[in-house]
């Protein structure tokens, strides 16, 4: 049955938002570069879609739905991003610049997974809390920074959405190790602390998710 809080999600088409951005690009970028700049802003479109549907469904339920940090086949596991806020999301939570063995997944997004089952109110920084990006920021063949800008579809970054609703493009992705928190006894606690975005240079976890290849 379909949750009262979804509802039909307007996409722009690629084509679309290329025309834009040529006509504001003008003569300082070839269309190449136009279309860098389209494929960019068309994935911080889906995200700031995505949002509002989380948005939706945290202000009905109370709280944020149990979500996947990374789902291999969306469409299967009941806790993906597809099937949390339905079909009618399908197109926002593909990036246009992933090759289309891995848009077969149904979701190219990673989600902040520290986050399912809290309210937007419980978030204590979220503004540097992200929430959801691109899943080639993270990849199980590198754990060097450096290196990783050359697995990312979008050259030379990777857009972030935030807890706030704010998408920001970044080179350097949010930290994704989850940090041991220490009892009284010494021993380590399995609590979960949201994961904040950091100043500087990011600590990749090595989640299940298929390294992609620069296109």
């Amino acid at each position: 049955m379909r949750r009262k809080w979804q509802r039909a999600v307007v996409a722009f088409t690629l084509i679309e938002v290329t025309i834009v951005a040529g006509i504001i690009g003008g003569s300082q970028g070839s269309y190449a570069g136009a279309l860098k700049r389209a494929k960019r802003e068309a994935c911080a479109h889906n995200l700031r879609q995505v949002y509002q549907g989380l948005l939706m469904a945290e202000l009905t339920e109370g709280r944020l739905p149990q979500i996947s940090f990374y789902s291999k086949d969306s469409r299967k596991d009941p806790h993906s991003l597809l099937r949390t806020l339905g079909p009618s999301f399908a197109p926002v939570l593909v990036c246009p610049t992933m090759p289309e063995d891995i848009k077969k997944s149904g979701c190219t997004y990673v989600f902040n997974d520290t986050l399912s089952g809290k309210s937007f109110a419980a978030v204590r920084n979220p503004s540097r809390t992200w929430m959801l990006m691109g899943m080639t920021a993270v990849t199980r063949d590198t754990k060097d920074p450096k290196k990783l800008a050359g697995k990312q579809p979008h050259t030379g970054g990777v857009n972030v959405l935030y807890a706030d609703g704010h998408v920001e493009w970044t080179k350097t992705p949010p930290v994704l190790v989850k940090p041991e928190k220490k009892t009284e006894a010494g021993e380590e606690s399995a609590e979960e602390p949201e994961q904040e975005a950091p100043p500087t240079g990011p600590s990749i976890r090595l989640p299940s998710v298929p390294s992609v290849p620069r296109p």
